[in-house]
């Protein structure tokens, strides 16, 4: 019996020990079948953070950076300053660039509008001063004129003195005292 409980004994630890050899390869086994795993989700989440990263930049120089320009642009043309023109650097989303060419033909329309319009204005002030100037010499001549009648009016008060004095005069019956004409 102490023979086959030796041999029993033997094959139960024979079998123990291919057990633990086939679990320990099967271990191994989905250890490295883990770690493979690991290694591919580490690259594809570096894969899908460096695409983020790019479409970031992306979106960042092609629209956030050109709307921010065009948003300065907006803000000096509300001021009033017509004179800088939108420069476009670099890529640009296509509607970045259709606004930007809007808003390129607004300011171009606006400084054709004040271009216009200080030329109206020069014209006016001109006009305005050739008034003013013929307003001057109208009132010189008026002067002129006021002063003429003013003399002639002098000389008709004096005509019309010596007329009555002449009347008077001839009025007068002989004999009696006449004044003198002066």
């Amino acid at each position: 019996m102490q023979a086959f409980q030796q041999q029993f004994n033997e094959a139960f630890y024979h079998t123990l020990s291919q057990s633990d050899t086939d679990a320990s390869q099967a271990n191994r086994s989905t250890l490295a079948s883990l770690t493979l795993s690991r290694n591919v989700s580490l690259s594809i989440s570096a894969l899908l953070l460096a695409l983020l990263i790019a479409g970031g930049v992306m979106l960042l120089r092609g629209v956030i950076l050109p709307l921010n320009q065009v948003s300065s642009q907006l803000s000096r043309i509300a001021t009033g300053d017509l004179s800088q023109q939108t420069l476009v650097k670099g890529w640009q989303a296509s509607e970045i660039r259709q606004l930007t060419g809007g808003i390129a033909a607004m300011q171009h329309g606006l400084q054709h509008m004040v271009g216009e319009i200080n030329a109206i204005s020069v014209a006016v002030m001109r006009s305005a001063d050739q008034m003013a100037d013929q307003n001057n010499e109208f009132s010189a001549h008026n002067q002129q004129q006021t002063e003429a009648f003013a003399h002639i009016s002098q000389r008709l008060d004096r005509v019309a003195e010596e007329v009555a004095l002449s009347v008077e005069f001839a009025a007068t019956p002989p004999g009696r005292c006449r004044k003198p004409i002066s």
